[in-house]
């Protein structure tokens, strides 16, 4: 199954120079995704955030999209506006001056444990820069959710909103991918992913005194990776400014 295509609706989020006028690709951020065909997108926030803090003279922040030929090609969209979620969720929505394409609708049902659920985007591990060159795939993850956070309940997060605990970890370069099912063949959207954390596991511990009186000791820990994205639904009824009125459910609909 060919899986170019979905390069038009998820993107990476990338610093770029400027230099006699064009942009030259130098740092990958995170990912996005677009929720309608006029550009707009939604990310985490923590990735804009941190770009503000080191765009200057001469450095760009923006999309990697891709061009409408036969033959596409990269084409770097600086970001023109963006707007950050209520407090305390870690989700933001931006706008390119470009025509995009969407893919995702808002689930029409409940999510609960054990629901099967995808992403994909642009981890850090795919980026290859070799002679120069400014390479990123995109990966794809599959797997379920463990359990509904709600706002609050997870100490090591913080403050933070309703989420959902993954089976897989979301590796860096992949904060801003969304989360989504699969249902009757349509791709339904129901969060974005905003990071993981880890947990330390002990898998074996045992101690022995030999017969001279000698102690020796062995422990195994084993690291756990557990990815977090935040429900999309508590924020349906959101209105942000640059979408001119309209809730961003009236916008991924």
């Amino acid at each position: 199954m060919r899986t170019d295509f979905l390069e038009d609706f998820v993107v990476p989020v990338c610093l770029a120079e400027e230099i006699s006028g064009q942009a030259y690709l130098r740092h990958l951020m995170g990912t996005a995704f677009f929720v309608d065909l006029d550009g707009t997108f939604l990310t985490a926030a923590h990735i804009l955030e941190s770009i503000d803090a080191r765009t200057g003279a001469g450095t760009l922040c923006g999309l990697n999209v891709k061009s409408d030929e036969d033959r596409p090609a990269n084409i770097f969209s600086e970001i023109q506006e963006w707007e950050k979620a209520p407090s305390p969720f870690d989700i933001a929505i931006g706008k390119i001056r470009r025509n995009s394409r969407k893919w995702f609708e808002i689930a029409d049902h409940e999510i609960a444990a054990w629901k099967d659920v995808a992403t994909m985007g642009y981890p850090e591990v795919s980026l290859n820069t070799i002679d120069d060159k400014f390479n990123v795939h995109m990966r794809m993850l599959k797997g379920y959710v463990q359990r509904i956070v709600k706002s609050g309940e997870l100490q090591i997060l913080g403050t933070h909103p309703d989420c959902f605990e993954l089976s897989f970890a979301i590796s860096s370069g992949m904060s801003g991918s969304p989360l989504f099912t699969v249902d009757n063949d349509r791709p339904q959207l129901i969060g974005v992913c905003v990071g993981s954390f880890s947990a330390e596991v002990v898998d074996y511990d045992t101690s022995e005194v030999d017969a001279e009186g000698a102690k020796f000791s062995e422990k195994r820990l084993r690291v756990e990776q557990i990815g977090i994205a935040e429900s999309i639904f508590p924020l349906l009824s959101w209105r942000p400014v640059l979408c001119g009125g309209k809730s961003l459910g009236e916008l991924v609909s």
